[in-house]
């Protein structure tokens, strides 16, 4: 016990009398290190964009579902294309894009860190604009041919109208006249006409909400970026640099002293 004591007393006494050097040494450690964090390290910011995959009447794409979607934003030629229209380095594009899957997979959130808030805009926009382009030519192939479909129900509707008018007036001309058989026979095509018509209103109905129900890529909301930088965390740094810098001195001091008595 009073050797762990005079050991405890040693020590102590040893700290005491190299304080002035883990003093300077933290300090200067702590000065550097609020330079770098406050003067050096440049600020970088975060943005995040929430990107809906294209639809067709509620309907994914062939080979654009969001996974799909999401292997073709990773890879190597998509960012190497958006290094080209953005003018960043592929390097700093791979290094700082991340995406992935949100709400039950079909939603792509991109994340991106930048220095400047600007390119963060600039690397969304680039991203939203390519990918646009390489579902255009199937997405308006798909679009279109809704369009015709709705076109083609649209003129029969038209004409199963026609034909509805025309009968009825045909009927009450025949009420008129009281010819019973041309009665029956006008009215059972009167009413074939109109269950035709209806199920045409139907599909038509149908087919211009599948219009309104696509989209091409497009955001969720706007994309986010933080007014404040997310690094460097300076406190944090400074605070570690300085702990870490007095502990490391301490233990220079118990070092040097031991190496003093073995080499005595």
């Amino acid at each position: 016990m009073e050797k762990k004591n005079y050991e405890l007393k040693y020590y102590l006494i040893l700290f005491s009398k190299n304080i002035k050097f883990v003093v300077i040494v933290t300090l200067i450690v702590i000065i550097l290190s609020t330079i770098i964090n406050f003067f050096i390290l440049p600020p970088i910011f975060k943005g995040s964009c929430i990107i809906q995959v294209p639809l067709i009447g509620g309907d994914y794409l062939p080979n654009f579902t969001p996974q799909d979607v999401l292997t073709l934003i990773r890879s190597n030629s998509f960012l190497l294309e958006i290094s080209n229209r953005t003018s960043i380095p592929f390097e700093e594009l791979y290094d700082s894009i991340n995406s992935s899957l949100e709400q039950n997979s079909k939603l792509i959130k991109v994340d991106f860190e930048n220095k400047t808030k600007e390119k963060i805009n600039i690397v969304f926009e680039a991203i939203l604009s390519y990918l646009n382009e390489v579902i255009s030519d199937p997405y308006f192939e798909n679009y279109s041919l809704i369009e015709t479909q709705i076109k083609n129900l649209e003129e029969k509707t038209k004409f199963l109208y026609e034909e509805e008018e025309r009968i009825y007036k045909i009927i009450n001309d025949s009420t008129k006249y009281k010819d019973l058989i041309n009665i029956i026979f006008l009215d059972n095509l009167y009413n074939s006409i109109i269950s035709k018509r209806i199920s045409l209103d139907n599909q038509l109905l149908d087919l211009k909400k599948q219009i309104t129900n696509s989209n091409m890529f497009k955001y969720i909301g706007k994309p986010l970026i933080n007014n404040n930088p997310i690094k460097p965390n300076k406190i944090f740094n400074i605070s570690f640099s300085g702990l870490s810098s007095f502990l490391i001195s301490i233990f220079i001091v118990f070092l040097n002293d031991y190496i003093k008595d073995v080499f005595k």
